[in-house]
């Protein structure tokens, strides 16, 4: 039976750390989400997901203004090491009151089963390691809640990938996997730390985005993924004909239980929706 929630902070400024562990570990937090909470910081994605692989987590604690000052590598290697956090996750900034993160967190807490992996099954697609729709409903409604303190808008982008359905015709499960994460990664390289890219199932996906100046930013984001992903691209002794389906995007101003009404008015956007054969 377990005895406490273990959340990960991962924070890069020592006073942050200080202050946010002594918030999330005050009453009535402690008292709604278990018998005591275990609270762990580290500075880094890396270092994060290397504690992810030797144990499980509740949830993890992510600030995204001190992960944006990190400068990626040219490979985009940190962006990918966020494929590696599978577990339930709460993302904030700096500079935000910690009450509204104490909230979400009790909130996260308070639905999360303490089967840990099934969690990860419903959260988390196995083939991919990205978060599930049910997750992404999750982070939606957290980016719309703190963009009403921020002004900043909360974008979605779904896609296709094409060209996906040949590589699965010709190998093995193991090398395809392997390509989905290759190509995985070529896309999370060109994004900011903070932007989340979703799986839906097969060649769907998503990615959810918190912009200054709502659609017009959402259209430049869509435009350089575009660019990057249809390509063709050599994994080993094959190539691939890559094509990106953008469908959007679509500004998130409300909760939603569903992601639904979202995809169709994504659909009905076809500004960026033509991709190069």
């Amino acid at each position: 039976m377990q005895t406490s929630r273990k959340i990960l902070l991962i924070a890069t400024d020592p006073e942050l750390v200080g202050r946010i562990t002594e918030c999330l570990t005050q009453d009535p937090l402690s008292r709604a989400s278990g018998p005591t909470l275990d609270v762990r910081s580290l500075p880094s994605l890396a270092e994060a997901a290397e504690a992810c692989e030797m144990q499980d987590f509740d949830l993890l604690v992510l600030d995204l203004e001190a992960l944006a000052e990190v400068q990626p590598d040219p490979a985009g290697a940190s962006e990918a090491l966020l494929l590696d956090l599978r577990a339930p996750m709460v993302a904030f900034r700096g500079g935000e009151e910690l009450d509204g993160l104490r909230q979400a967190v009790a909130s996260a807490l308070a639905r999360r089963p303490l089967d840990s992996q099934n969690v990860r099954r419903a959260l988390y697609d196995d083939f991919t390691g990205l978060p599930t729709q049910t997750l992404l409903i999750d982070l939606v409604n957290q980016a719309v809640a703190r963009a009403k303190r921020s002004g900043l808008y909360v974008a979605l982008l779904p896609f296709t990938l094409r060209g996906l359905e040949d590589c699965e015709d010709r190998f093995e499960l193991a090398k395809v996997e392997k390509i989905y994460k290759a190509l995985l990664g070529r896309l999370i390289g060109c994004l900011r730390s903070s932007d989340v890219v979703a799986h839906f199932g097969g060649a769907d996906f998503a990615i959810l985005m918190e912009v200054r100046n709502g659609v017009e930013d959402a259209v430049l984001v869509a435009e350089r993924v575009r660019e990057i992903m249809t390509d063709s691209f050599v994994f080993g002794d094959a190539m691939l004909e890559i094509a990106m389906d953008l469908r959007g995007p679509v500004l998130c101003e409300a909760e939603v239980d569903d992601l639904a009404a979202l995809l169709e008015q994504a659909k009905s956007r076809d500004q960026v929706s033509a991709s190069a054969a």
